[in-house]
Parts: C-alpha cells; structure tokens; sequence
C-alpha cells in the first residue's frame, strides 16, 4: 500500500525505494509476529541530528514495540521517510518495550534482482 502512494524514483533513507519498502515490510512483519494487528501512531519531533523534524511513533497496540519514523514533505509531497534514533514524542507513552528498527543492517538479505 505504501508503494502505491510514492513515486518511483523516489529514495527512501538513502535506498532505493524498492529496497527501503521491502525493508519495512519486513518491521511490520516484526510487529504481527509479535500479536500486533495495527500500531497507534503517536506525534514527535527528531531530537537529534534532522532537529525539528516531525514525524510519528507507532507503537503496537499488544507488544507496545515501537518504531520512530520521520516524513520529510516539500509542497505536501513526502520527498523523503527514515527512522529516527532521536525521537521526542509530544505526550508521554506509557510501556514503550523494544524498538523495532528498519534498517538494523544495511545489506542483510537478499533482495529479489528486479528491486536492483
């Protein structure tokens, strides 16, 4: 669902965006393995090195793991999502557990050839 909404020559946290949506495909596979069947989203700004920055926490509603994402948007287009390892959130959250990153390591499976 997510690819439909974005360009394709888009880059997504310095990948591809083929790459980056089967990376994120594969948190949010995280998150149902763990008894999620949707994540509350939650409002925060980076902290750290892109200051200001808004974007949301999605916590799910079971595990309470969490992922911290970002959406750069110029002229009401995303122009770019990544996580974030700086987040402050707007409003405290109560049992944050263990935070489910998207790109824990860059080059750690093998991608399908077409995504290339």
């Amino acid at each position: 669902m997510v690819d439909l909404l974005l360009p394709d020559l888009l880059y997504l946290q310095d990948m591809k965006k083929a790459v980056f949506i089967a990376k994120l495909d594969i948190a949010f596979n995280r998150f149902k393995q763990y008894g999620n069947t949707y994540l509350e989203a939650y409002n925060g700004r980076c902290k750290g090195c892109n200051c200001l920055q808004k974007g949301f926490r999605f916590v799910g509603e079971n595990s309470r793991n969490y992922m911290d994402i970002l959406f750069l948007n110029h002229n009401g287009t995303i122009t770019d999502i990544y996580e974030c390892h700086d987040f402050a959130l707007s409003e405290s959250i109560p049992g944050c557990l263990e935070k489910i990153v998207i790109n824990e390591h860059r080059y750690d499976f093998d991608y399908p050839p077409e995504i290339f």
